[in-house]
This record gives structure tokens, sequence and C-alpha cells, in this order.
């Protein structure tokens, strides 16, 4: 494989864009050792290409090299390093930059400049009070990255995300909130509001409840009020404004789902992180059908599933454990 196969391969993984039945394959390719020089360019290539305009993360980084003959003493750590760049596209870029900051310069951190990783497996929910008194909400699958100190002197609340949350952000006007979802920010200054940006989400999804919100990229932004949403299109950069119920964005707070048409591919990225599953699909299986579905918090992945299959009529699933199968069925033809 050349290296523009493999940084194409990783690109589009990091982007969101590769399709849900690729997706297993290429993350064991990424953990296998096939490759290894080619996927370690790519990795270079697009370590370069991130945007860092993060000072806290600037200043770790500062950090870290000025502790660098420390580092090269610790040279039995490198494969947690090489475990970390295999798991980069897995993660949103930032936050793997912010990682591999992390691991060799953390205990280096004045209390003010620790950044604190926050994760929430696949089948839970998590909650998160940060220094300044905003709450986080995060879903299940969703990784979070933040100061365990905002800095007094830094005009600006960096976080991280890759998954799904809800924030409740502290009124601050002198100290705007800034969540940081690869090359997307979401800007505010005291708001409720919900970001839904799994690594493979084609789209960031911004839904505004409460206040108002900036969200935008080096090309593009837009501006939202309460009941307003903002797809970004990872792949072209741009985005799009909807008027929604805001309310139907946020009901797996409570443990409930809400799908307004949504395709299925969508729809088994969501069961996978609500109910700690993984599927199998075969390739006969239209990824494309859209459906419009709710369900309430005591319902589980296996009556999610038996509403498609009554739905679809043609299509049959079967379970192993945390594996379900998803296959399309042959119709039978009478005379």
């Amino acid at each position: 494989m050349n290296n523009k196969i493999a940084y194409k391969i990783i690109r589009d993984l990091a982007d969101g864009i590769i399709p849900l039945r690729y997706r297993s394959s290429v993350i064991q390719w990424l953990l296998s050792d096939k490759d290894a020089d080619e996927k370690d360019s790519a990795f270079q290539n697009i370590w370069e290409q991130t945007e860092g305009d993060d000072s806290e993360i600037e200043d770790s980084l500062m950090t870290f090299h000025e502790r660098r003959d420390t580092y090269e003493a610790r040279r039995n750590r490198l494969r947690v390093v090489r475990l970390v760049l295999r798991y980069a596209a897995i993660f949103i870029l930032p936050i793997v930059v912010a990682l591999f900051t992390w691991l060799y310069a953390a205990d280096h951190y004045s209390n003010a400049g620790e950044m604190v990783e926050y994760c929430v497996p696949d089948g839970q929910t998590g909650h998160i009070k940060l220094s300044d008194g905003t709450v986080i909400t995060a879903n299940g699958g969703t990784y979070f990255l933040y100061p365990r100190e905002f800095r007094t002197d830094k005009g600006i609340r960096n976080v991280y995300l890759q998954g799904e949350a809800h924030f409740a952000v502290t009124h601050d006007p002198e100290r705007p909130f800034i969540v940081n979802i690869g090359k997307l920010k979401v800007k505010v200054l005291g708001t409720h509001f919900n970001v839904k940006a799994y690594t493979n989400d084609k789209n960031i999804v911004t839904t505004l409840e409460e206040g108002k919100v900036k969200v935008y990229d080096s090309h593009s932004e837009a501006t939202l009020l309460p009941g307003e949403q903002a797809t970004y299109d990872r792949q072209n950069g741009q985005i799009v404004k909807n008027n929604v119920d805001a309310d139907k964005y946020n009901c797996w707070i409570k443990g409930s789902l809400n799908f307004e048409q949504q395709t299925l591919e969508e729809i088994l990225f969501t069961l996978e992180h609500k109910y700690n599953v993984r599927f199998r699909i075969s390739p006969s299986v239209d990824l494309s059908r859209r459906y419009t579905m709710n369900f309430c918090p005591q319902e589980t992945v296996t009556d999610v599933m038996d509403v498609i299959s009554e739905l679809s009529k043609d299509l049959k699933y079967s379970r192993q454990g945390k594996v379900i199968k998803l296959y399309k069925t042959e119709r039978r033809k009478y005379d």
C-alpha cells in the first residue's frame, strides 16, 4: 500500500465518512502491524494539518518539549505512543494531540494547566461539573477533554469533544466557552445546547435550547437562536440551519430514543452507543433507508430491532452476546 492510499483511509475515518460496514475492517487494519510505515507517514501528515490555536494545549506542548530529556529516558513508553497514534483515526484529532501531550507531561502540569480526559463507555451516560460550574451530560461512547481548572489569565474556556454531549454552560461574558470538535467550534457565553459529533457521524449536529451560539470553522459560520439546529458536513465544510423541536434532540439524557427520518446507518450508530452492541451487516442491506421511530427508556435493543424488522419486512437479525447480525431475506414469489 502506498502512502496516499493509507492517508486517504485514515483521513476518511477521522472525518467520519467511512461507511459503517467497512469501519471494523479499517480499525483492525489500523491496529495491526501491516503497512506500519505507510500508516505512520499518514498520521504525521494529518498531525501537521491539524489546526492548533488553543493556548492551553500549546503551553502543555512547550512543557513537554522542555522535559524531552525525561521522555528520552523513558523510551519503553514509546509503545504507548504507537498505540495512541494507531487510535488517532478513532478520536477527533485535537483530542489526540492533547492525549499525546498528557501521556508524557501530565505529571508536570500545574493544577491550572492540567487536562482531564473523561470517557463514557457505550451503554452508559456520564455527568461532569467543570470548575466554572458548567454541567456536561455525556452520552455513551463519548470522549471529553477539559482543563481541571480554567485558568483565570486566559480569556477563553476551551474543551474538546468526540461523541455526544449536552451542555449547560455557566454565563461568563469575559470568558467565552468553546467546544472544539475537529475543525468545527461552537462558541457560547452561557446557554443550553446539544452537540452530536461521533467520529463515525458524517455530520456534526448542534441543537440550541436556550441562549445563543456561534458554530464555525475557518471557512463558514452560523449563529443559532433557540429552536435552531446547525448541521455541519464534515466532508465539504458546509453548515445548514433548520428550525427543530430541540427537546427531541436531548431526549437521550432521560434514556429515550427519537429518530426523525434518519437513515438505518445513523440509527445503528446510535444503537451501538446506547446499548453497547456491535453490528455485522450484510452487504445487501440498504443502509440509506430512512425511519421515524420513538422508544421509551425501558425498551431494549431487541425491541428496537423487532420494530425495524417489522417496518422493513425484508430485514432480519440474529444476536449472539453483544454482536448483532443484520441481513436481508429473500422474498418468495408465488404464482
